[in-house]
């Protein structure tokens, strides 16, 4: 583990932020509305500057061009940073020598990605130096041996390449029917194709609704003409003249020339038996992971990959136990932290003083969550204490829009404990809400809403301060507005 750097006590002058993504973007902007007029680097592992990711796989076929954040929300990475450095990765992070002369923090390794500078050169190593460090790296999709041959969806180029993929109809194979795999079956069979999903799960969107609510949602991609497989493991993804072993003895035939689909998707059902699907297009979307391989060694990472953060995104340091959130909710042990190292966004698992921990891979948790990174990068390297209590956290939430339907997860539902309990509403519209119940009390936890603007508007501010306490019966009733469920006092 890295020895901590010596920090400047006075204000810092120069501040790197690994990530050319919402995350990074939004630190840079806050660290300039907050004063700072010293030297700020971006290491970008994109070719374009900053971009909104949701159309990617909500608006696939209608977005010529990518949303981009100068546009969108006003905020050009060229304007506010005083280096962007495109096209380029880091590769190692390790604290800066003490009396370095390229300055006291952090030294950070980066290196130009060739596929994304149309250059076959071998990769030329810079070293940055700076008096802090945030990292926003971000997070990249999930893709298991034996699948390389499959797409994915998390860049604006990803994009591109499936849109051309489904410029004419032709059966359509998606992996995972997650937020991102269901976003694009909603997309695919509108437009025509012959969509198949294999999903290890029994129902769509499991991990993230539990299997009461996925239930519901299954009726959907039925309805869409969508061929639903749940149970469904998939073993390998096969080219034209690829063989692969099925179990017990048996072989799936090889993907000739002769096929009409240039690819087969071996799987496994619930019942046990092996299948096949021959496709034009596999999309893999089980989930991502964040972007700190080049990381393990020099700091301690959650099991998913993330970096554990204090309230103020600044980063943990391990404890000897080799635990790096030792007693995280406990006030009193707290944790270390590594002076002038800072991390937000997908890559990021936070402290939280409601909600306990709050993991990246939210698009709101991005887009709000640097302002307070900002505050006390400022305030360390300046030698102020940050404030006691860091901001509140806004209410975790998702958005989708799925099979023509507008869809919304607010707070941090228990999936494995809450009971689930539905208000329905004339049409297509309906909530389902997520109860804990303690004794007699019963709280809400969280509500998934679909076509149910009101619903979502103010599950929003319930749920602001976490869990609260609710009138079951009031809640399931669908002619009363859900505010007025709400136990007060």
């Amino acid at each position: 583990m890295p020895t901590q750097p010596t920090l400047p006590s006075r204000l810092t002058r120069s501040i790197i932020v690994i990530g050319g993504n919402l995350a990074g973007l939004r630190t840079v902007d806050a660290l300039r509305s907050n004063g700072f007029d010293g030297e700020i680097t971006v290491v970008s592992d994109e070719s374009l500057p900053p971009y909104d990711r949701p159309p990617l796989s909500k608006s696939l076929l209608a977005n010529d061009e990518p949303v981009f954040f100068a546009d969108d929300i006003n905020a050009d990475l060229d304007a506010l940073a005083s280096h962007v450095l495109y096209a380029t990765r880091a590769v190692a992070l390790a604290p800066a020598p003490a009396g370095d002369a390229a300055g006291s923090g952090w030294r950070v390794t980066v290196a130009p990605i060739p596929a994304l500078i149309h250059d076959d050169s071998p990769d030329s190593q810079r070293v940055l130096t700076a008096d802090a460090v945030v990292l926003a790296v971000g997070s990249s999709p999930v893709r298991p041996t034996g699948w390389e041959n499959t797409s994915r969806l998390y860049t604006w180029d990803d994009a591109v390449t499936l849109r051309a993929q489904l410029t004419r109809p032709g059966k359509v194979v998606i992996i995972g029917a997650g937020w991102i795999g269901s976003e694009v079956a909603s997309v695919a069979a509108s437009a025509g194709h012959e969509v198949s999903v294999l999903e290890a799960f029994p129902t769509p969107l499991f991990r993230q609704l539990g299997e009461v609510v996925g239930r519901r949602v299954a009726s959907w991609f039925e309805d869409a003409g969508v061929d639903l497989h749940t149970g469904a493991r998939v073993s390998d993804v096969l080219a034209a003249g690829q063989d692969s072993p099925a179990g017990d003895g048996a072989v799936v035939g090889a993907v000739g020339p002769q096929d009409s689909a240039p690819f087969r998707v071996v799987f496994s059902t619930a019942q046990g038996t092996t299948q096949s699907l021959d496709a034009d297009m596999v999309l893999a979307a089980v989930g991502a992971r964040p972007n700190t391989g080049w990381l393990e060694g020099s700091l301690q990472l959650s099991e998913s990959g993330a970096v554990p953060t204090d309230e103020w995104g600044r980063v943990i340091a391990a404890p000897s136990s080799g635990d790096a959130f030792g007693s995280l909710d406990s006030p009193a042990s707290p944790n270390t932290t590594l002076p002038g190292l800072f991390a937000v966004g997908d890559c990021a698992l936070r402290r939280d003083a409601v909600h306990t921990l709050v993991a990246g891979g939210h698009w709101n948790t991005a887009l709000t969550d640097p302002d307070r990174v900002a505050q006390a990068v400022l305030a360390q390297l300046d030698g102020i204490r940050a404030p006691e209590h860091a901001p509140a956290t806004p209410t975790p939430y998702v958005f989708s829009t799925q099979f023509d339907r507008d869809v919304n997860l607010y707070g941090t539902p228990d999936l494995e404990h809450d009971e689930v309990a539905f208000r329905d509403v004339e049409g297509s519209g309906w909530s389902a809400l997520y109860l804990r119940h303690d004794g007699a009390t019963t709280f809400l936890t969280g509500v998934f809403t679909v076509n149910t603007p009101r619903d979502a508007a103010q599950a929003r501010k319930l749920l602001a301060g976490g869990p609260v306490v609710i009138n079951p019966d009031l809640a399931i009733d669908s002619t009363k507005q859900l505010k007025l469920a709400l136990v007060r006092g």
